[in-house]
């Protein structure tokens, strides 16, 4: 099965502020079963459409970490998040980079679904980080952006580094 190209680093499109789902549409379900089926085709965590170059407040996250049906995340709002857990962390926009990344261990949002209809849900471990992280790429921001700053100022300049060099 062929899926859409996950725009990498540094393309643009990954620090624009994605905006909200307003029109719940064919292209809505489309994109969503796209999503779903990409995570459950090569099982990743999450992604956000925005990593399509799609940028709209829109993911599929894989509710119990690489098993189940992923769920489409549209609109997401956290509610609650707490006891923050530092974990390693990687990015399909930004292949090869593992970072320490804090983040909650578990979450409740409000989202809406394909219909438009409002749902709330709790994410726990592994899926509580895919959900902050894929809210984070609907913000335009990357896992490096996590860092305080002279980590992330390192963390950046030696990936690209790396990056030029292959």
């Amino acid at each position: 099965m062929k899926f859409r190209e996950i725009i990498r680093y540094p393309d643009e499109r990954l620090f624009s502020i994605s905006k909200e789902v307003a029109d719940f549409n064919e292209n809505i379900v489309k994109l969503a079963g796209e999503m779903a089926g990409f995570l459950r085709h090569n099982g990743g965590f999450g992604i956000a459409a925005v990593q399509w170059g799609v940028a709209l407040r829109m993911a599929a996250v894989q509710p119990d970490g690489k098993t189940g049906e992923p769920v489409i995340l549209i609109n997401p709002k956290i509610i609650k998040a707490a006891d923050a857990v530092t974990g390693e962390e990687g990015c399909l926009s930004i292949p090869g980079l593992w970072l320490e990344i804090s983040r909650p261990r578990s979450l409740e949002i409000s989202a809406l679904d394909i219909h438009g209809e409002k749902f709330v849900m709790r994410f726990s471990d592994y899926s509580a980080r895919a959900v902050c992280h894929e809210i984070d790429h609907m913000n335009g921001r990357l896992i490096w952006d996590c860092l305080p700053e002279n980590e992330r100022r390192s963390v950046i300049g030696n990936f690209l580094d790396e990056f030029a060099g292959s």
